[in-house]
């Protein structure tokens, strides 16, 4: 999932899956450099040291067919 923030900060995640699916996600820039990791069904987060484009990268497993995610992001400057 891409998202933009406006200045560095703070930026919090949530997620939520079937526990099987076994969730990681990370918030990963532009650039390939990892600023946070969370593994599981819960909340993270992540300092951002600029502004600008960031993905949140979600893997895990897909037990017997398609997993669906929910997932909240925030930015606190």
């Amino acid at each position: 999932y891409r998202f933009e923030v406006p200045s560095r900060g703070v930026v919090s995640f949530g997620i939520g899956a079937a526990a099987e699916a076994a969730p990681t996600c990370r918030v990963v820039s532009y650039n390939g450099s990892v600023h946070g990791a969370f593994s599981g069904v819960g909340t993270g987060q992540a300092v951002v040291p600029v502004g600008g484009t960031y993905f949140l990268e979600v893997s895990g497993t897909s037990g017997n067919g398609w997993r669906s995610y929910n997932f909240l992001l925030t930015h606190c400057p």
